[in-house]
């Protein structure tokens, strides 16, 4: 009766060998993913510090750009003081030509909404009949 009983003390032993062995297994894959998601997480921290480099050189230059046009400005004001006012013929002269291309643009703008929204009531009415 004895033997008995060490034979399913040690079955149970096995039993009990295979589980950890399974459960090294797991921890070894979950180990695994861990390191996968350990380097995605450097690789998106080389990225961003990557990115935050360029928009800080790319702020740089907008900050640059931003002067310029500033300094513009400032030198076209300086000139309207300088030169006598515009007569009224001649701003509605410049606001016409301004004006004219703009306007020659909005029924093209409207027609082209007009076939935006077509497609949009097809695409909804295709989405439906696909549920």
């Amino acid at each position: 009766m004895s033997e008995a009983r060490f034979d399913r003390i040690e079955e149970g032993l096995d039993r009990s060998d295979e589980r950890l062995d399974r459960m090294e297994q797991w921890q070894g894959r979950a180990d695994e993913r861990f390191d996968r998601v350990e380097q995605r997480l450097d690789r998106l921290e080389t990225g961003q510090t990557g990115l935050r480099s360029h928009m800080d050189s790319r702020f740089d230059e907008f900050g640059r750009y931003m002067r310029v046009l500033y300094e513009d400005l400032v030198d076209r004001i300086a000139a309207m003081r300088e030169s006598p006012p515009a007569t009224t013929a001649q701003t509605a002269e410049a606001i016409s030509r301004r004006l004219d291309p703009l306007e020659a643009m909005v029924p093209v703008v409207r027609e082209h909404e007009v076939t935006l929204r077509r497609h949009d009531a097809e695409i909804d009415r295709l989405e439906r009949r696909r549920r």
